[in-house]
């Protein structure tokens, strides 16, 4: 089982607010190590982490046996067995329409080649022109990443593509392990992935994945069974759709 653990953050004796402040900065320093949500745009993705953070510690204060104490997250993976290496090709583009809250949006990413990027370069690039960029090996994970995680690839997270994305089957099923630990006390909060067969979707064949949490409304994927990328997703009122991709797609069907 794959392990990540962030450093940890001390608690020292304070006075309750700078007590509280000190909590606020350990939460913060947790955020910035932890993965951005995929297909969640990042005031949403914040705003959820933030939330299932704060949760946590309120929970566990109760059992907070002293102010020494050190607060860690920790990410465990099941074992993967991926069937596929990563098939996006230096060239391809592709565009997602995203929906959510009455508004829409898009995203578009474009593979290329690049002497700094051992692998293969995917560039991200949002309609306010912000740009995210993530330089991926053939086994689909991040390039110099210690751990080599196959949730996502840390906070170069990118909708079109997670390294999971190469293991999923008709009867793929995986677990993610989040920990939120301090001393005597931990909270879990499981990701259960489950796929529920292939369908037909766009006029492709795709996996539908399902990924649950505790703490959250399922999220569905439709990962395209030939490339590996995300086809639709699914998340209470919100949506991502692939519509543009070297391949054809058809959406009246």
């Amino acid at each position: 089982m794959k392990k990540r653990e962030t450093k940890p953050v001390t608690k020292e004796k304070a006075a309750p607010v700078h007590t509280l402040l000190k909590w606020w900065g350990g939460l913060e320093s947790l955020y910035h190590r932890l993965p951005k949500l995929p297909f969640i745009d990042k005031d949403t993705s914040a705003i959820l982490i933030i939330s299932l953070l704060l949760y946590a510690l309120f929970v566990a204060a109760a059992y907070f046996s002293g102010p020494q104490e050190e607060l860690h997250a920790i990410i465990m993976e099941g074992h993967l067995a991926k069937n596929s290496q990563l098939a996006l090709l230096p060239g391809e583009n592709y565009v997602y329409e995203i929906s959510a809250g009455g508004s829409q949006a898009r995203l578009s990413y474009e593979v290329r080649s690049s002497s700094e990027c051992p692998g293969t370069l995917v560039v991200e690039s949002s309609e306010e022109g912000l740009q995210n960029s993530a330089c991926i090996n053939r086994q689909g994970n991040l390039e110099g990443d210690p751990f080599q995680l196959n949730s996502s690839l840390g906070n170069k997270s990118l909708l079109l593509f997670s390294p999971w994305m190469l293991a999923v089957s008709e009867d793929f099923s995986w677990q993610v392990q989040n920990t939120i630990s301090t001393g005597s006390a931990n909270i879990d909060m499981p990701l259960n992935f489950r796929s529920f067969g292939a369908k037909e979707v766009a006029g492709r064949r795709a996996y539908e994945i399902s990924v649950r949490s505790d703490f959250t409304p399922q999220l569905k994927y439709l990962v395209d069974s030939e490339k590996r990328i995300l086809i639709l997703a699914e998340f209470t009122n919100a949506s991502a759709r692939l519509v543009q991709a070297p391949f054809p797609l058809n959406w009246t069907k």
